[in-house]
């Protein structure tokens, strides 16, 4: 039943070995896709050395003739890998180059790969569970995604709002029975009149919050925290900048010809922000590599003491 390139790489149990492989990695029970997976092992296996010799090992000196070898090969199928992690992959003790040999093992992953697709029974095992996992690692990436914005909303929200006790509801209640869609925008009203429109994508978030008099903060920010584009709802003169005592490690101010004034502040590990001022003093333009809570409501720019 084996082929004598299986017995020449793993010996007289190689039947054995693949066969409880296989039943770990792809779950299968049934003898017939057993025979089917280990015949496309061995049908791979002959071409490979057909193709390169003894470039990457001989039978018994090969990556293929460590068990663990095809553990990790099997799984790489099973679950869609892109490459073989090096390290997962027993190298040492071959007498061989690691690089060239994981360059062997990825071309080995293609060829089965290929021969694979040719069984419908394994194409179909396979595609299932690639679609499985895609849609497990595309929910595990949206809850992640959603989850970022509900604690910006709520960051921002707890700043604005008029108490600090106000209760703000979460997206999951805002929404429902409903699942939150990529590029629709939606609305969470608070008791007080004011709302948030919120909407997300694969690069950013974007919230807009709506004060009861009708003023408006916009965000748009990615999910490394990052604010790409924003807008205030009141004249950014109108703010004043409070920073924590003990953060500042530095402070540069620059006067332009003009009259404005540059002021960069220097905290710990790198972190600054810089303003450009009038000659009144009033802040024309601000630039944060720290992060800050805007409390639009008192008009605070609130460095955070986090560093």
């Amino acid at each position: 039943m084996i082929g004598e390139i299986l017995l020449g790489v793993l010996g007289n149990s190689a039947y054995d070995i693949l066969k409880k492989i296989i039943k770990k990695q792809f779950g299968q029970e049934d003898e017939e896709i057993i025979r089917l997976f280990i015949t496309s092992i061995e049908t791979t296996s002959k071409h490979f050395f057909d193709i390169y010799g003894e470039e990457y090992g001989t039978l018994e000196s090969s990556f293929l003739s460590v068990q663990q070898n095809w553990e990790v090969l099997l799984r790489s199928i099973f679950y869609g890998a892109e490459e073989i992690k090096g390290e997962n992959f027993i190298i040492s003790g071959l007498g061989l180059d690691k690089g060239e040999v994981l360059k062997g093992a990825n071309k080995f992953l293609e060829l089965l790969q290929l021969e694979m697709s040719k069984q419908w029974k394994l194409d179909k095992i396979l595609t299932e569970k690639r679609h499985m996992i895609e849609s497990e690692k595309y929910m595990k990436e949206t809850n992640e995604k959603l989850s970022f914005l509900e604690n910006f909303i709520k960051g921002l929200a707890s700043t604005n709002q008029p108490s600090k006790d106000s209760e703000i509801p979460s997206i999951e209640a805002n929404l429902g029975i409903n699942k939150i869609e990529f590029n629709k925008k939606y609305k969470m009203d608070f008791i007080n009149g004011a709302s948030i429109n919120y909407m997300l994508n694969q690069e950013l978030i974007y919230v807009e919050y709506v004060f009861e008099d009708g003023a408006t903060a916009y965000y748009e920010v990615d999910y490394s925290g990052a604010v790409r584009n924003s807008k205030f709802p009141y004249p950014l003169e109108q703010y004043e900048i409070v920073i924590p005592e003990g953060m500042l490690v530095d402070k540069q101010v620059i006067e332009f010809p003009n009259g404005n004034i540059h002021e960069k502040f220097i905290f710990r590990w790198g972190k600054h922000f810089t303003t450009v001022k009038d000659k009144q003093g009033n802040i024309l333009k601000i630039d944060a590599e720290v992060e800050v809570e805007v409390d639009h409501r008192n008009k605070k720019i609130n460095i955070k003491n986090s560093l």
